[in-house]
């Protein structure tokens, strides 16, 4: 019996480029990353080497002015971060006279804007004004937590009542 080799079989093309390909695109990309990691390295430490030799070249009177700036702009930069947490309390007022009904008189207020709670005593000539005012105030959105206390008639027959009512402390900034 004689034994007859099988002949290889050929492997295509495609097969024997794609590792070679892979190979080169792998090389040039270390490449690639090697060069521009030294070019980074050396264009940092000229950087360095340009800001201290422009320090260098810098007057006592510049420094101290950049100095100020400096400090200029700590001091802005605080402000507008008060600026922005500031309440207006300013904003309030003309939003109670738009809710306050024409007939009713406001005897005294508690305003709290940082809890963004108010409180009043107020006088009307009768309960229907009163029931008007109560819808004013509770139409609005910005009013939460309305609550209608001490109702009492005066000597001269008006009702006197307080009033209190939690807001969206937002309308104020």
């Amino acid at each position: 019996m004689e034994i007859v080799p099988k002949p290889k079989p050929e492997i295509p093309l495609s097969k024997k480029i794609i590792p070679l390909l892979s190979s080169l695109i792998l090389i040039s990309l270390v490449t690639s990353f090697l060069i521009l990691s030294f070019f980074e390295k050396k264009l940092s430490s000229q950087q360095e080497e340009l800001t201290k030799r422009l320090q260098a070249l810098k007057t006592p009177e510049e420094k101290e002015l950049e100095e100020k700036v400096k400090i200029w702009e700590k001091r802005l930069y605080f402000l507008k971060s008060i600026l922005q947490e500031h309440l207006f309390s300013s904003r309030f007022f003309p939003f109670l006279e738009g809710k306050i009904h024409k007939s009713v008189v406001i005897k005294s207020i508690k305003f709290e804007p940082q809890v963004g709670k108010v409180s009043f005593t107020a006088q009307t000539d009768n309960f229907q004004n009163l029931g008007k005012q109560l819808f004013l105030l509770k139409e609005d959105e910005r009013v939460s937590n309305l609550s209608l206390s001490k109702i009492s008639l005066t000597s001269d027959g008006k009702v006197q009542f307080d009033i209190s009512f939690s807001f969206n402390k937002e309308f104020l900034k």
